[in-house]
């Protein structure tokens, strides 16, 4: 098994970001709040660690008039006209499906072999996003796994 390392410092990276940044590069925090996680119990991937709750006190949102800031993708022309990888709301309906999906929740970036200087690998969360590319010279595997294949562990469930 390889240690996992944290790829930034998460507390300091946490305590020092500003609404307008949570607002405009919000998988920042969710990187920090999860390396912190896991630094502190371990390379064992969870459900929730934080992010949540994090956002709410941070934004305030349990404040309806804090909750209106965040830009609504239902009141923009063109969705081009938000920026990319921001956060933002988005009113619709959600249609139930019957079963939860299933999605691949963590994998491990290491080297890719090309590097003269190895690093440790990092555990990345997929939980907020549509893709997820390596590092340069990096790559990414599976959670535990030497061959790439997901075992239950990588797993995550939605719904």
């Amino acid at each position: 098994p390889h240690r996992l390392a944290a790829h930034r410092p998460a507390r300091a990276m946490e305590a020092s970001m500003s609404r307008s940044q949570l607002l405009s590069a919000p998988l920042q925090a969710v990187d920090a709040l999860f390396d912190a996680w896991m630094a502190q119990h371990g390379p064992i991937p969870v459900r929730e660690w934080g992010e949540r709750e994090h956002f709410i006190k941070a934004l305030g949102l349990e404040d309806e008039q804090a909750f209106a800031q965040i830009p609504c993708l239902n009141d923009q022309a063109v969705a081009d006209s938000v920026a990319p990888f921001s956060l933002v709301r988005y009113r619709a309906m959600v249609q139930d499906i019957f079963e939860p999906e299933i999605f691949t929740a963590c994998f491990e970036e290491r080297d890719a072999g090309t590097t003269a200087a190895p690093k440790a690998p990092r555990l990345l969360n997929t939980k907020y996003r549509e893709i997820l590319e390596a590092a340069p010279g990096r790559e990414l595997r599976c959670l535990n796994s030497d061959d790439g294949e997901v075992t239950s562990d990588g797993f995550g469930q939605r719904g």
